[in-house]
C-alpha cells in the first residue's frame, strides 16, 4: 500500500477508526455474500428472459 496512514495522538480515535474499518469490511463481505446468493438464485431466470428477448428480437427482424 503506497498510501500513508496518519494515526491520531489519542488511542481512542485510533480504536474508533479501527472498529469503523472492521465494520465496513464486515458489511462489504455481507453484501458480497448476499449478491452471490441472489445471483445463484435468479441466474436461470435472468438467462431465460434474455434468451426469450433475443428470440423475439430475431422474430421482429432484429439480430
Amino acid at each position: 500500500m503506497a498510501e500513508r496512514i496518519i494515526l491520531s495522538e489519542r488511542s481512542e480515535d485510533d480504536r474508533a477508526a479501527a472498529e469503523w474499518g472492521m465494520e465496513q469490511a464486515r458489511l462489504l463481505k455481507k453484501g458480497d455474500e448476499i449478491t452471490q446468493r441472489l445471483a445463484a438464485k435468479y441466474a436461470s431466470i435472468i438467462l431465460s428472459r434474455n434468451e426469450t428477448g433475443m428470440a423475439s428480437s430475431r422474430d421482429r427482424g432484429g439480430l
